[in-house]
């Protein structure tokens, strides 16, 4: 399921796109859990890219669970025959603003500076 959010979502794989896609997920099951993982990322993060609105982005992500439809109960095996476009349009996954935006950022700073991702700041 994890992952078909991910697809669903257009989060990535990285420190940002988990902790979104964390909020999201708090927002379409209310588990507290990943209420306590998005908040500690976002702090994280946020303390690690402080150039970068980071909390906004993990909030954003939060804000898009809680409008979309309820993704938890979806027949996945029907609409894995579908394009990625209609199943965001059915259950009105709207696009992230802050999370590409972000993500474009740090990498042109790694090919400008080769400066990596502070992933480390998560495992602190």
């Amino acid at each position: 399921m994890h992952d078909l959010l991910h697809i669903v979502t257009g989060y990535g794989r990285d420190p940002l796109g988990e902790a979104s896609l964390v909020a999201f997920s708090f927002a379409q099951t209310w588990l507290k859990g990943f209420l306590v993982i998005a908040i500690t990322a976002s702090l994280r993060l946020s303390q690690a890219v402080p150039d970068q609105p980071m909390k906004r982005a993990v909030f954003e992500g939060w804000r898009r669970g809680r409008r979309a439809k309820w993704l938890i109960a979806a027949d996945w095996e029907a609409l894995l025959r579908q394009p990625i476009e209609a199943i965001r349009d059915q259950f009105e996954v709207r696009p992230s603003s802050y999370y590409p935006k972000i993500i474009s950022a740090i990498r042109e700073r790694r090919t400008t500076t080769g400066q990596a991702y502070p992933a480390p700041a998560l495992t602190a």
